[in-house]
């Protein structure tokens, strides 16, 4: 599994720097580096995958009623999708009842379908692999833009998406089998042939 440290390394050697030991925070490209590490993981995460979206259970404040919604989530919906509308949405740390116009929420429990921010370090390693090289080529873009190290780190990058969309439709087909029973159910499924129908994501924008 890669580290921080092995992302800042590499786009360290896009420039031609010597490898880092240990993330060393004065030097000149690391502060920036982390910075695209990051902002990659949380671009990648944002679109919710197999592995990091969950059902969770909230229940409001004793005292004010209100959900505290935690800062490793990214975004929140309704897990009862019989509802014609939804009720809740997410505003800054809590959750926002729309039909009432107030963060007063009155059901309890409440039951979200999340998307949580995993650390990078504890990502599937094919998410881990592509987040590195959407780091690593705005990095590259920010710094060298070397039109042939960008094309290369494109490709790579791009290889890396099909790849990591293939492995979530696996996953999410392999969890709807486990989870449902056989008979009628499967006949609800529609064939995805050929590439995943996730969006792209731009990778030309510094």
């Amino acid at each position: 599994m890669a580290t921080e440290l092995d992302v800042i390394n590499e786009m360290l050697g896009t420039m031609g720097e010597a490898p880092l030991n240990q993330l060393d925070e004065d030097h000149p490209f690391v502060a920036a580096g982390r910075r695209f590490l990051d902002t990659a993981n949380r671009r990648l995460q944002a679109k919710g995958w197999w592995f990091n979206k969950e059902l969770l259970k909230f229940v409001p404040d004793a005292s004010s009623s209100f959900v505290y919604i935690p800062s490793d989530i990214m975004s929140v919906r309704e897990s009862d999708v019989r509802r014609c509308r939804f009720r809740y949405i997410q505003r800054g740390d809590r959750l926002y009842d729309l039909s009432n116009s107030t963060f007063e929420i009155t059901e309890n429990p409440v039951y979200l379908d999340v998307v949580r921010l995993i650390p990078f370090d504890e990502l599937d390693h094919l998410a881990q692999n592509a987040v590195a090289l959407q780091a690593v080529l705005r990095f590259q873009l920010h710094y060298d833009a070397d039109p042939q190290k960008t094309e290369n780190l494109k490709q790579e990058f791009a290889d890396a998406w099909i790849t990591l969309n293939a492995e979530h439709t696996r996953q999410v087909k392999a969890n709807f089998i486990h989870n449902t029973s056989v008979g009628g159910k499967l006949a609800l499924v529609s064939p995805m042939g050929g590439r995943s129908r996730l969006p792209y994501p731009g990778i030309g924008v510094r």
